[in-house]
C-alpha cells in the first residue's frame, strides 16, 4: 500500500471506494420499507452487513438488488466470520469479485442461487475462516 493509500484508507475513502456507497439507519428503513425494530432484528440475527462506524451502524449498498437481500447472506456471514469479529473485512470479502469465484463476489454468488455454486461457496469460505482462525 502506497503513503497516499494509507493516508485515504485511515479516514474512510478507501472503504467507501472498495464497498461503498453506504446506507445509514434512516435511508435503509425508508429503502426497505422496514420499521427500526425489524432492522434491529435484522442486524441481531446478522442477516445483513452491518458496518460499525464511530457508534453507528452503515450498510453497504452493493449487498442490496433493489430492496431484496441476497438469499443466504446470513449463513455466508456465519460461515465467513462466525464470531462477527472482522465485519469490514467480511463485507469486503462478501461484495468484491474475485477470481477464484470466477470474476463474481460472494453476495452475486448467492443472488445467482445456483445450489451447487452456493454450496461450494459456503464450504470454501468455513475453510478459509478456518485456515486464519485455526481449529
Amino acid at each position: 500500500m502506497h503513503d497516499e493509500d494509507l493516508e485515504e484508507s485511515k479516514n474512510g475513502e478507501w472503504w467507501s471506494h472498495a464497498i461503498g456507497p453506504f446506507y445509514v439507519d434512516a435511508t435503509l428503513i425508508e429503502h426497505l420499507g422496514i420499521d427500526a425494530g425489524t432492522l434491529a432484528g435484522m442486524v441481531a440475527r446478522r442477516e445483513i452487513l452491518a458496518l460499525p462506524i464511530e457508534g453507528e451502524l452503515v450498510y453497504p449498498s452493493l449487498q442490496f438488488e433493489g430492496a431484496q437481500l441476497p438469499p443466504r447472506l446470513a449463513e455466508y456471514l456465519a460461515a465467513a466470520d462466525p464470531e462477527n469479529g472482522w465485519p469490514w473485512e467480511t463485507a469486503l470479502r462478501a461484495l468484491t469479485t474475485n477470481a477464484f469465484w470466477d470474476g463474481r463476489s460472494p453476495v452475486q454468488i448467492l443472488r445467482a442461487g445456483d445450489t451447487d455454486d452456493v454450496a461450494h461457496l459456503l464450504l470454501e469460505t468455513e475453510r478459509t475462516y478456518a485456515s486464519v482462525t485455526g481449529p
